[in-house]
């Protein structure tokens, strides 16, 4: 009986070792850990880095491709806003995604906001 109990409590520490290690294992934390939302205080002067984090955060990765621009447009209308660039664009549905800016001193730079395979299904 006793053996019978003993063999039963080692294989549940077996089942949840493995669980917490597996847990572990699929779970880790890139070099950056990835941002829900981003909320950009009052006063905040945007940039590209802001795109950046945007582009990165949780809620942007699981949007639609039209939910994706209304998050964008919200970075772009206030750099438009704080005189740092002077038009924009989308191409969101490319392969790779990316936005085109053009700064106040006539740059225009474009940026891929996703790594996306060759091959989408």
């Amino acid at each position: 009986m006793v053996k019978k109990i003993t063999l039963i409590a080692c294989t549940i520490l077996i089942i949840i070792a493995t669980i917490v290690i597996a847990n572990i294992a699929f779970n880790r934390p890139s070099d950056e850990p990835r941002v829900d939302e981003v909320i950009f205080e009052e006063g905040h002067t945007f940039s590209t880095d802001d795109l950046i984090k945007v582009s990165e955060s949780t809620k942007y990765q699981d949007a639609t491709i039209s939910e994706k621009e209304d998050m964008l447009r919200v970075v772009t209308d206030a750099m438009v806003e704080d005189n740092v660039i002077t038009e924009y664009g989308f191409q969101l549905s490319d392969n790779p995604p990316c936005i085109w800016i053009k700064y106040i001193d006539g740059r225009t730079v474009v940026f891929q906001l996703e790594d996306y395979p060759e091959n989408q299904d």
